[in-house]
Order: structure tokens, then C-alpha cells, then sequence
């Protein structure tokens, strides 16, 4: 009895010792892999070597070099060996004459445990004496809130072959040791982080930039709109003047007629038609109280979209304008020193003005001596004044106005005083 309890207890003893519980695991690896250096160093003429070295923080997984690593000029005959965490680069062909080569590592390349690469990494490195090129600008955004995100700066050859990618979290950029060649830059912001641009819901810009050895370029990114421009509406202000309310900007447009809204369609002299952004300011023949009918064809926005037609009816009045034109905006400032000897002075209106119906005076004001004057712009809201000779330096003038408006309404203007410096 004594045996079997020993017995007994022995057995015990062997099945405890034999249970293993399952491992619980090490800690996690989400540290992204780093590149630590590069033999030779960036820049090095590499004409005559055979590979580089490339030397990462951690194992990496070898496929993912397949999209991760882009070289420009394209080496076909290459090899890439592993030696741990080192990788080297080794070619068998002869890599062109006067050319800078462009070493790119993307974040498409992984660790071990499937951590992306920090960040995307660019080397050059020249084959030969080369003529670089540089290109520097800056960016800006049609919505406000997008300045603050990262842009992903795509750069090309001119037949769309990819040299490199860069993300800029800056307002500016200046891209270096580019190749003396016409190039492609594409700008857009990769809202949805696929690494790539989508038309429907990201801001992009596209340019090209010819052969030069220093090109400034701004980058102007917007949303694609395939909206066509309209016409809200039609303010009919008096007997005579109108203003075409459009839903945007503007840049262009082709014909404009209005006419009665009956079956005779009798049509209204348009005798000016003044264009300013967002509105069509008008001036016809005297209406009358009837229904009319606006039409105007070939309405381009300031993004390419072309209405092709559009009408708008609206109530003609018969009520004559008794106003004279207002002064909205001048330049320069009363009593404010400019910086050119041929200014050009602007008045904007809130009424359409013709040149006949300006009168000018610009003079010197120590001596009284009236200078000739170049108007511009008219018929429109916004005209142009400058004198026909340049201004003598350091020297005080005064303008002054008095305009009509079609209907006979006159407004004389205070004269504004300004003095020319130029240093």
C-alpha cells in the first residue's frame, strides 16, 4: 500500500511538471524601420562603382522593395542583396554619362513585423559632370483649412517618367540637383492617404516647367469643378441699367441679348456690358414696364466650364435714373507717398462710365502745371488714370474728377493729393 501511494504521488508529480501553459508573447514591434546611412555618401560620383549600401535599422521584408524602391535613370540590370539589415544595390550595366541619379525609398517598404518605413527617402548621386537645374516656389490653396496639411510633390520628365515624390509640410518648396531637362510637377494633398490623387475630393495642381537652371513656379491647388456658371439673377436698378447676378466668376463670355418675352421679341439696345468677376453690369435702351428676357451663350468660368445657353426672364421698369455715380474705392490714399513715376491711378464707380464723360485734372501742386492724362478701361466701373509723362521725384500732385454717368447724372470728386518717391 505504502509502494502504490508513492507510486501515486510520483505520477502526480510527472503530469505537473509536464503541463506547459502557452506563451503570452514579447512586447509588440511597432517601431517603423529607419534608414541609417548610405555608402558612398549622397553626391558621390558613382560612374565607376558597381553597387551601394544601404544600411536600415531593422530587417526588412525583401518583396516590398518591389514598389518601395524606385531608382531614376531606370537601372534594368541590378541586384539586390541582402546581408541582415543591409542591403546592397549592385548593377551590371554602364549608367549614363552627365546625368544625376535619383535613389528613392518609399514608406511602401516594411520591417519585419510589418512597420512602414519612417518616411520617404530621396539620395542623388552623379554619374560624371552634370548640369543641374533647380526649381523653387511656393504653394497655395484654395481652401483656407488645407494649409496646414502635408503635400505630396510629384516630379517627372516631361514624357511622365517618375524621378521622385517628396511630402512638404511647408507653404514653400525647392526641389535640387534636378537634371538640365523640361520636367512635370504635380501637387496634390492625399486626403485619403492611398498614395495617390483622387479628382473628386482632393485639391491638385499640374505644371510644366521648361529646360532652365533656375525656375521659380507657384502651385496653385484647387478642387476640380465640373459645375457650369449660371445666371441667378437679373437687378434691374433703372430704365437703363441693369446688373446680371452670375453663381460665380467669370472670365469670358460670348453674346448677350435682351429682348421682350411676347412672340414679337423685340429686341433692347445693349449699348454697354461691363463684366467684373461675379456680375454683368449693363447699360441698354430705355425699357419698359414688360416682361423681358436675357440670354447670353458661351458663359466660361475661371475653371474652363462653358454654359453654352442660358435665358433668364425678368420685369422691365420705366423709372429714369436720377442718381449721379458714386465713388467706391480710389487709389492711392489721400495724402500717401507712391512708389512709381507713372502711376496708375483707379477709381472704381458704382455705375458704368464712359471716357466722354470723365474730365481729369492732374496737377503739380507747387507750381499748378496741369499734366496730360491717359484714361483706360471705360466703358466699365473701374477706370484707369495715368499721366502720358513720367512725374518728377519727390514731388507732390493732386487729381481731380468729375464724371456723368450715361443719363446725364454728374458728380464732381474732392481731388486727392499724392507725392512721387522714388528712391
Amino acid at each position: 500500500m505504502k509502494r502504490f501511494f508513492i507510486f501515486l504521488i510520483l505520477v502526480i508529480f510527472l503530469v505537473a511538471c509536464g503541463h506547459r501553459e502557452s506563451p503570452t508573447g514579447g512586447k509588440k514591434d511597432t517601431e517603423s524601420p529607419k534608414i541609417i546611412s548610405i555608402s558612398p555618401v549622397e553626391f558621390s560620383d558613382i560612374s565607376k562603382l558597381e553597387k551601394i549600401e544601404v544600411v536600415f535599422s531593422k530587417p526588412i521584408k525583401r518583396n516590398s522593395l518591389k514598389t518601395g524602391l524606385h531608382i531614376y535613370p531606370p537601372i534594368l540590370e541590378k541586384e539586390l542583396n541582402w546581408d541582415g539589415a543591409i542591403l546592397n544595390i549592385e548593377w551590371q550595366e554602364n549608367l549614363q554619362d552627365s546625368a544625376n541619379y535619383f535613389f528613392t525609398f518609399n514608406t511602401d517598404i516594411k520591417g519585419e513585423h510589418d512597420n512602414l518605413l519612417d518616411k520617404n527617402y530621396t539620395f542623388v548621386f552623379r554619374s560624371g559632370k552634370t548640369l543641374e537645374s533647380t526649381i523653387a516656389g511656393n504653394f497655395s490653396f484654395e481652401k483656407v483649412e488645407d494649409k496646414e496639411k502635408e503635400v505630396t510633390l510629384a516630379v517627372s520628365t516631361a514624357d511622365s517618367v517618375n524621378i521622385f515624390t517628396k511630402k512638404i509640410t511647408d507653404s514653400t518648396f525647392r526641389l535640387e540637383h534636378l537634371n538640365r531637362i523640361p520636367h512635370i510637377l504635380q501637387a496634390y494633398i492625399d486626403k485619403n492617404r492611398n498614395g495617390s490623387y483622387n479628382p473628386n475630393s482632393e485639391p491638385y495642381d499640374y505644371r510644366f516647367v521648361p529646360q532652365q537652371k533656375l525656375a521659380s513656379v507657384n502651385l496653385e491647388l484647387t478642387y476640380q469643378d465640373t459645375t457650369k456658371p449660371k445666371v441667378n439673377r437679373m437687378l434691374v436698378l433703372a430704365a437703363d441699367k441693369m446688373q446680371m447676378q452670375l453663381s460665380e466668376p467669370v472670365k469670358k463670355y460670348d453674346e448677350l441679348q435682351i429682348y421682350t418675352a411676347d412672340s414679337l421679341k423685340t429686341s433692347l439696345q445693349i449699348i454697354a456690358a461691363s463684366l467684373e468677376d461675379d456680375a454683368i453690369f449693363v447699360l441698354s435702351s430705355q425699357m419698359d414696364t414688360l416682361k423681358y428676357t436675357a440670354e447670353i451663350s458661351e458663359l466660361v468660368d475661371l475653371k474652363g466650364n462653358v454654359k453654352q445657353r442660358q435665358t433668364i426672364e425678368f420685369e422691365g421698369i420705366a423709372k429714369p435714373d436720377t442718381l449721379a455715380p458714386k465713388v467706391l474705392s480710389f487709389w492711392p490714399a489721400d495724402g500717401t507717398s507712391i512708389k512709381q513715376l507713372i502711376p496708375d491711378i483707379v477709381y472704381k464707380f458704382d455705375e458704368v462710365i464712359f471716357e466722354k464723360d470723365i474730365k481729369a485734372e492732374l496737377l503739380q501742386i507747387e507750381t499748378g502745371q496741369q499734366l496730360e492724362v491717359k484714361i483706360s478701361g471705360c466703358p466699365a466701373r473701374e477706370i484707369h488714370f495715368q499721366p502720358k509723362d513720367p512725374l518728377q521725384n519727390y514731388t507732390s500732385y493732386s487729381i481731380k474728377l468729375q464724371v456723368a454717368d450715361k443719363d446725364g447724372n454728374v458728380r464732381k470728386i474732392e481731388p486727392i493729393t499724392f507725392i512721387s518717391i522714388v528712391r
